[in-house]
């Protein structure tokens, strides 16, 4: 339920950390606003959990004085962390590859020479007449 994903997010960001501080928790629009601090730069982490279409939104945005610099994956690893310990969502798109579409054990569709007939439109077109048949 949005009750329980919600309540998982909140426990996730809990743990985390001394360096992360929650800063706005609203419980109707199930919305998290959170800070972490790491050397020289604050993050700020958004989570929304949309119940409507089983959705979690998030966003982490860095708040640096003076310009601006690489965080060598700071961001992503705390995003994943709350992820991989709340265990309510997932990445969109996680597990697909190159092979997960078309018809590969046939060698059509998404192997390296499907995706290049692809790009450049040079499918056979072989296998439309199953659509007109039913």
């Amino acid at each position: 339920t949005t009750e329980e994903a919600f309540a998982r997010l909140k426990g996730a960001v809990a743990a985390l950390d001394k360096q992360v501080q929650v800063r706005e928790i609203d419980e109707d629009g199930k919305y998290i606003l959170f800070e972490a601090s790491r050397g020289l730069s604050r993050d700020t982490g958004e989570l929304l959990v949309r119940g409507d279409d089983k959705v979690v939104t998030f966003k982490v945005s860095e708040d640096v004085e003076g310009g601006s610099f690489s965080d060598l994956g700071a961001q992503r690893k705390l995003l994943e962390s709350i992820r991989k310990s709340a265990g309510v969502f997932d990445v969109m798109g996680a597990g697909i590859t190159a092979d997960s579409y078309g018809d590969v054990s046939t060698g059509r569709g998404g192997g390296a020479l499907g995706q290049l007939k692809a790009f450049y439109g040079l499918q056979s077109g072989g296998g439309y007449e199953q659509v007109f048949d039913e």
